[in-house]
C-alpha cells in the first residue's frame, strides 16, 4: 500500500470515528455533496445593499456553505421593508428599502456568491400579495382584483384578507401564468440556481373563494364545472377540499414542466418548495397540517415534480417531545424521496447552538441530502423552555460554531443525475390540450400516457407526465385525450427522453397539421456566402402550424446534417405561435469551395411533413495577390490589367483600380512588381496561392 492511500484509509476511519462520537452522519464526516443552504429572509439585514450582500457571502464562506436562498418576493407590493421586488420586475415593483435606489440586489448576489463557489436561489412566497388593498406600486394586480381569494363569509364582496393578507386565488388560471412570468423572468434574466416555493399552499381552510362572483375562472367557478355544482361549498366540504388540494398540485407540476425549458445559463435550476412539516409525523399524511392546508406534498414526492423538497421541521430539541417530533418527519420524509432530493429545514432560532449540530448531523445521517437553516440572521434560541415564546438571538459566531463542528470543509451541492440524459432513466413529457372550435384550453380533460396514471388538465389546458421509463436514445409512448362533449384526440409515438421534459400538444377536432417555416407551408433555400476562415453568421428561421386552430398544432423536431451547422432548439411545439430556431454555422475549417446542407423540419403528424431548408454556401478562397478580376485565379486578364498599371521606377501610381498592383510595397509600379507578379501565376481557372508573394 502506498503511502497516499493509507493516509487516506487514516484519514477516513479518523472521520468515521468522530462521526459515531460526535452524533455526525458519515455523509457530513466525510464531506460528500450535500445542500448546505441557508434562508435569508426580507425582513432583517441580508441583501438589502451590497455591503450587507457582502457581509452575507462572507458568513456563507466562514461557515462552509454552499447555497443562499433569498427571499426576493415576501410580498407584491411596496408597502414597508421586505415588501416588493428585490430584482429588476416587469411584473412586481421594487423594494422600497433597496440602497442606492436603482440596486439591484440579486444581480449582485448573483455574482458575489457565485464568485465563492456558491448557489443563489430565489425565494419567492407564492399567493401573498400585501396587507392592504389595492398593493401599493403594483398596476397588474390593482388592475385585477378578481385575482383574489376572500374568506367564505366575503365572497363576492371584493378583495378582502385572508388571515393577516391579501393573497392570490390558486385555482385561477390567470395566477398561475401569472406566477409562471415571474419565475421566467427570474430564471431567465438571472443565472439564479433555484426557483423556491414558499406558502405553496392555502393558510387557512375557509380561503379559496372568490373576490368577485362573476369571474369565470375563479378557483369557485371552475370547481362548480367540473363538479356540475351550482352552490357554494362549505369549508369542510370533502370534494372542494380535494379541489383546492388539486389546484396547488396544478402549479407546481406546471412549474416542473416549465423550469427546465426556461433559458438560462444554470440549468437545471433546481426546483425546490418550501413545505410544512408542522407537529408530529404520526404516520398518516392525510392527517397532517400539510394536507388539511391543501399540500400534498407526499404527492408531489412521489410524482417526483420537485428536484427538492424542504421541509420546515422546526423543533426545540431541548423539549423530547419535539426532538421526537422531528425525527419522526425526518425518517418520514426521506422514506418518501422517489429518487430525488430531501433537504431538512432547521431552526437555529429555537435551538442552542449544539442542538442544532445535533439535529442537522441526525438529517444527515438518515439520509437527508442537505440542510437548510431558518434564517441566516436568527442563529441561536436565548431559552430553554418549551412554550411558544421563541426568544431568540442574532449572534454571528454561528458560522465558525458550524463550520468547526459539522461542515468542515466545503462540498459541492449534489447533482441531479435525472435531469440528464446520460444518468437519467426516466422522462417527462407534457404539453397543452386545446378545443379547436373555440381556440380555448380544455380544462378538466383525460390525458393517458402509456400506463400512467391518468392526468386532468388544469385550467390552462396543461398536463404533466412524469417518470416515464425512457432512455437517452427516446422511447416511444402513445398519449390519448378525453373530455366530455368534445371529439377525443390522440399522439401516436411520442417520445419521452431520459432527462428531459418535452412537450406535446393536442388540439381536439382539429385537422391533420401542416408546418411552417417562416409563414410559408412548404420548404425554402437558403444561399449564403462567406469567406475562407470565417464563421458565417448565425441567423434564425420562424416554426409554425399553419392555420391553428382549424389544422392542429405541432410537434416537432429540427435537425441538420452537417457538421458545419447547428440548430436550436432541436424540437419544440406550436399552437399558432411562431418558435424561434437558430442556426449557427462553425465554416471557419472548411476549405474553399460549394458545400450543401439540409435543415429538416418534421412532425410525422403533420400532411406537409417534412419541410427542408437547403443551405447552399460558397467558402471564398483568401484574396489572391495579382487576381484582378476577382475569380481567384492568376491568368493573362490579369496581366493585362497589371500592364495598364505599369507607371516605371518612382512614379506614384494613384488611379484607385491600380492600388493592387503594388506587389512590392511601395508606391510605384514597376519592374520589381511584374517580378513578383510572375510567381503569382496560376493560369486560368487554377487557384491562384494566397502566399504566392512570400515564396
Amino acid at each position: 500500500m502506498n503511502k497516499s492511500s493509507s493516509r487516506f484509509e487514516v484519514v477516513s476511519r479518523l472521520a468515521l470515528s468522530l462521526s459515531v462520537v460526535l452524533g455526525l452522519g458519515a455523509t457530513a464526516a466525510l464531506g460528500q455533496d450535500s445542500f448546505r443552504g441557508t434562508w435569508a429572509d426580507a425582513f432583517h439585514i441580508g441583501y438589502k445593499n451590497a455591503t450587507q450582500i457582502d457581509q452575507l457571502v462572507g458568513y456563507a464562506v466562514q461557515g462552509n456553505y454552499n447555497a443562499i436562498i433569498a427571499e426576493v418576493l415576501a410580498y407584491q407590493d411596496t408597502g414597508s421593508g421586505g415588501h416588493g421586488a428585490y430584482w429588476t420586475s416587469d411584473y412586481v415593483p421594487a423594494a422600497g428599502d433597496i440602497s442606492p435606489s436603482g440596486f439591484d440586489p440579486l444581480a449582485y448576489l448573483c455574482q458575489q456568491a457565485h464568485a465563492q463557489g456558491i448557489e443563489v436561489h430565489a425565494w419567492l412566497v407564492t399567493y401573498r400579495v400585501s396587507t392592504s388593498w389595492p398593493p401599493s406600486g403594483n398596476s397588474i394586480l390593482s388592475a385585477h382584483p378578481e385575482w383574489i381569494m376572500v374568506e367564505r363569509d366575503n365572497i363576492g364582496g371584493g378583495p378582502s384578507m385572508v388571515g393577516d393578507a391579501y393573497c392570490l386565488d390558486p385555482g385561477s388560471p390567470d395566477v398561475q401564468n401569472y406566477l409562471i412570468n415571474i419565475a421566467r423572468e427570474l430564471v431567465t434574466n438571472y443565472p439564479i440556481d433555484g426557483i423556491n416555493w414558499d406558502y405553496i399552499r392555502y393558510t387557512q381552510t375557509d380561503g379559496g373563494y372568490p373576490a368577485d362572483s362573476d369571474y369565470y375562472y375563479s378557483g369557485l367557478k371552475r370547481f362548480q364545472r367540473i363538479y356540475n355544482r351550482g352552490d357554494v361549498p362549505s369549508t369542510s366540504d370533502s370534494s372542494w377540499s380535494t379541489f383546492r388540494r388539486r389546484t396547488i398540485d396544478e402549479f407546481v407540476r406546471r412549474c416542473r414542466a416549465e423550469i427546465p425549458n426556461m433559458p438560462s445559463s444554470r440549468q437545471p435550476v433546481r426546483l425546490s418548495a418550501d413545505v410544512l412539516a408542522a407537529g408530529n409525523y404520526s404516520g398518516s399524511f392525510t392527517s397532517s397540517t400539510a394536507y388539511i392546508y391543501f399540500q400534498n406534498w407526499k404527492y408531489w414526492q412521489d410524482m417526483a415534480w420537485l428536484d427538492a423538497t424542504i421541509m420546515m421541521n422546526y423543533k426545540r430539541d431541548h423539549c423530547p417531545t419535539e426532538a421526537t417530533w422531528y425525527r419522526n418527519w425526518v425518517n418520514a420524509a426521506v422514506s418518501w424521496k422517489n429518487g430525488r432530493h430531501v433537504f431538512c429545514g432547521q431552526a437555529p432560532y429555537l435551538n442552542s447552538m449544539a442542538n442544532s449540530v445535533t439535529q442537522m448531523s441526525y438529517a444527515l445521517n438518515q439520509g437527508s441530502d442537505g440542510t437548510t437553516n431558518y434564517s441566516y440572521y436568527a442563529t441561536v434560541a436565548t431559552e430553554t423552555l418549551c412554550d411558544d415564546n421563541d426568544d431568540w438571538l442574532n449572534d454571528w459566531s454561528w458560522y465558525t460554531y458550524v463550520a468547526a463542528n459539522l461542515f468542515t470543509s466545503p462540498v459541492a451541492t449534489p447533482g441531479m443525475p435525472w435531469h440528464s440524459p446520460a444518468t437519467a432513466t426516466d422522462g417527462t413529457i407534457w404539453g397543452r390540450i386545446m378545443d379547436s372550435a373555440t381556440a380555448l384550453p380544455v380544462d378538466d380533460a383525460s390525458v393517458t400516457v402509456g400506463s400512467r396514471p391518468v392526468c386532468k388538465t388544469d385550467a390552462n389546458g396543461y398536463y404533466t407526465v412524469t417518470l416515464l421509463p425512457a432512455t437517452s436514445g427516446g422511447t416511444s409512448y402513445n398519449i390519448t385525450v378525453t373530455k366530455s362533449g368534445l371529439p377525443s384526440g390522440s399522439y401516436t409515438g411520442a417520445t419521452a427522453i431520459a432527462g428531459v421534459t418535452r412537450q406535446y400538444d393536442i388540439t381536439l377536432g382539429s385537422l391533420q397539421p401542416r408546418i411552417a417555416i417562416n409563414g410559408s407551408d412548404t420548404s425554402l433555400v437558403f444561399t449564403r456566402a462567406v469567406n475562407h476562415q470565417t464563421d458565417l453568421e448565425s441567423e434564425t428561421f420562424t416554426v409554425s402550424a399553419l392555420n391553428w386552430p382549424t389544422y392542429g398544432p405541432l410537434n416537432y423536431g429540427v435537425a441538420d446534417n452537417v457538421s458545419w451547422i447547428s440548430v436550436s432548439p432541436s424540437y419544440g411545439s406550436s399552437s399558432g405561435e411562431e418558435d424561434t430556431v437558430t442556426i449557427d454555422y462553425s465554416t471557419a475549417g472548411l476549405a474553399p469551395g460549394q458545400y450543401t446542407g439540409i435543415i429538416l423540419v418534421s412532425d410525422p403528424k403533420a400532411s406537409n411533413n417534412a419541410l427542408r431548408i437547403t443551405v447552399n454556401l460558397t467558402v471564398w478562397p483568401p484574396p489572391v495577390p495579382g487576381d484582378f478580376d476577382g475569380d481567384f485565379d492568376v491568368d493573362q486578364v490579369d496581366f493585362a490589367r497589371m500592364q495598364n498599371c505599369l507607371t516605371g521606377p518612382t512614379v506614384p501610381q494613384n488611379v484607385p483600380d491600380c492600388q493592387g498592383a503594388k506587389l512590392d510595397g511601395d508606391s510605384d509600379v514597376d519592374y520589381d512588381d511584374l517580378l513578383l507578379f510572375a510567381g503569382c501565376l496560376s493560369g486560368p481557372e487554377v487557384l491562384g496561392d494566397p502566399d504566392c508573394l512570400n515564396p
